[in-house]
């Protein structure tokens, strides 16, 4: 069993994993009814972690690859930025 995903390259969590806990790559189909039905438990598994990864960690990864895709398209960005309103109340700009 390979130790990081052909499809994206990520490490990947469990050693008999079916698919790629980063990008949902099938890392071997399944064989049989029984081996469904572990595939089902794995995926269910694979779900509740994706479920349990704090939201901080994910807008902060989003912010990321939206900063990405702007810098590739030409435009410069600033991130986090705070900006006085009208009232003089900051506010946090995630990216500019």
């Amino acid at each position: 069993m390979p130790k990081f995903c052909p499809n994206c390259g990520s490490k990947l969590v469990y050693e008999m994993a079916k698919f790629c806990s980063e990008c949902g790559f099938r890392l071997s189909p399944p064989e049989d009814k029984e081996e469904l039905e572990d595939l089902v438990e794995d995926i269910e598994e694979e779900v509740k972690i994706r479920i349990e990864k704090p939201i901080y960690d994910l807008g902060k990864k989003l912010e990321e690859f939206v900063e990405k895709i702007l810098n590739v398209q030409g435009f410069k960005t600033n991130c986090r930025v705070r900006l006085s309103g009208k009232s003089g109340a900051k506010h946090e700009i995630d990216i500019l």
